[in-house]
Parts: structure tokens; sequence; C-alpha cells
């Protein structure tokens, strides 16, 4: 079968996934962490076998089990490798936080007085759609596709109508803000 998939036998394709199928799906689902990633890492096991097996880079064409268990294997570690560093810290192990944000006197002041700053320039900018924009999106977090919808502009239009509008608004922050 190895070497008729080699040689471009459609038909000897078709047999290696009827016959390791199964199997293989079994093994990437052990590999990984839910039924998506799994059928990802099995199609891509596939996919990469019948690469290296038309390149003739299967050596040993009667371990074609061990080489597609070891490919599965090896692309899972290469998956969450990549992904290692997005695991969860439990919230007890996460080292204090000591800045502005956190509820202490100073920090709520600086707080308050920063969203008094805000809501102060909002009022001062110029452009009413600038302040819509700005206000739906970042104050009130509404998406972005109904804010587009209530003015009438597309996506490309609205991200720059978006730019525009922050760029100004940092403008106003720097030249009033007590920390420029």
């Amino acid at each position: 079968m190895v070497r008729r998939i080699a040689a471009g036998e459609k038909a000897a394709e078709a047999e290696l996934v009827e016959r390791c199928g199964r199997t293989l799906r079994f093994l990437t689902r052990r590999y990984a962490r839910n039924d998506a990633d799994a059928e990802d890492l099995y199609q891509e096991t596939l996919m990469l076998a019948l690469e290296k097996i038309r390149r003739r880079e299967l050596r040993e064409p009667e371990r074609l089990a061990a080489f597609l268990r070891a490919l599965a294997k090896n692309l899972s570690t290469q998956r969450y490798r990549g992904r290692s560093y997005e695991v969860e810290t439990p919230s007890d192990n996460l080292p204090e936080l000591q800045d502005e944000h956190r509820p202490n006197p100073l920090g709520g002041l600086l707080h308050r007085e920063r969203v008094r700053l805000t809501r102060l320039l909002l009022a001062d900018l110029k452009v009413e759609r600038d302040r819509e924009v700005l206000l739906r999106y970042y104050i009130a977090e509404e998406g972005s596709a109904q804010i587009r919808a209530d003015l009438g502009i597309d996506a490309e239009h609205f991200h720059r109508v978006l730019h525009r509008a922050r760029q100004r608004y940092r403008r106003l922050w720097e030249e009033h803000s007590p920390t420029a």
C-alpha cells in the first residue's frame, strides 16, 4: 500500500484511510484536549503522512502503524507546546499586584479622576461622530456591526473612523492630562 501511494495511486490513499483511520482517530482523541482539536489533529496527521509517503520519506513501509502513531504524537506535542503559555494559572497562585487599579484610597482617587477627565474630554470632542463612536464602542461596549449599521458605514470605513476618533481623543488627553 505504501509503495502504491508513493507511485501516486489514489485508491491506495483511500485504502490507507479505510485501514488506519479508525485507530488514528482513537489516538488523536487521546492526544487532543477536545473533539475539535482531535479532528484537526486527525486531518493534519493524515495529510502529513500522505505527503511524506508520496515523497518516499517512510523508510520502513512495514512500520506504517508506528509511523502514523509517532506522527500524530509529534504533531500533538507541537500543537500544545505552541499553546503552553495559554494554560490558566489558578488565581490563588497569582502574585499580588500593587497598582492604582486595586481598591485602595489612592487607586480609587486616581481612577475617579481619570473617569472625570475622560468624560470632560469626550464632551469636548468637536466631531459628534467621534464622541458617539468612542462612547458606544468603548464605554457601552456595543458591537461594531451594530454601530456600523446605525451609522450606515462598512467595516473598513468604521475602522478608519474609530482610528481617527482615538487619535483626536488622545490629543485632547495629552493636552489636559495631569501626567502628560
